[in-house]
């Protein structure tokens, strides 16, 4: 879903003027992506953590600091933009400060495998920073498809033997 989403608005914006963003065309699919997105984690989330307590669960506070790390992100590109900050309205940039949190939070935990996600994501925003306006899209889109496939096959490969 991701690189579909991504990919398509990417699609969308290729031959842009660098420093515009997305049409007003892109964003109903970049909204219906975050919806469907939400709708499928909320229904399947009751079924994922029934019976699952302890250390596996996060505590509202690592809760907390996901969250507040993810508006940091936003008022930091905010800002940024409104100094007059290119790089503040490519789509990856947002990515930094919530991966620098979850893999703070992953090292605290000893997750290994959430770590590694964690700096991927930070990467995925650098380099999308590197990739231009159009070309971040492609970058978010790859780069993020490639994540979660990659920690869905380590999930799969743990859970098979």
């Amino acid at each position: 879903m991701v690189l579909a989403a991504l990919g398509a608005i990417w699609l969308s914006v290729r031959g842009q003027h660098p420093y515009r963003g997305p049409t007003a065309a892109d964003i109903p699919v970049l909204v219906a992506f975050i919806v469907v997105n939400f709708a499928a984690t909320v229904a399947v989330r009751r079924h994922a953590v029934a019976g699952v307590s302890g250390r596996s669960r996060f505590s509202h506070g690592e809760i907390a600091v996901l969250v507040v790390a993810f508006f940091a992100a936003v008022v930091a590109m905010v800002g940024l933009g409104a100094a007059g900050v290119s790089f503040a309205t490519y789509p990856t940039s947002v990515l930094v400060i919530p991966g620098l949190a979850w893999t703070v939070l992953a090292a605290a935990r000893a997750n290994w495998r959430g770590l590694a996600v964690g700096l991927a994501i930070v990467v995925i925003g650098i380099v999308g920073a590197f990739a231009g306006p159009a070309g971040a899209w492609a970058v978010a889109a790859v780069g993020l498809c490639a994540v979660l496939l990659g920690d869905a096959a380590a999930t799969a490969w743990l859970q098979r033997g």
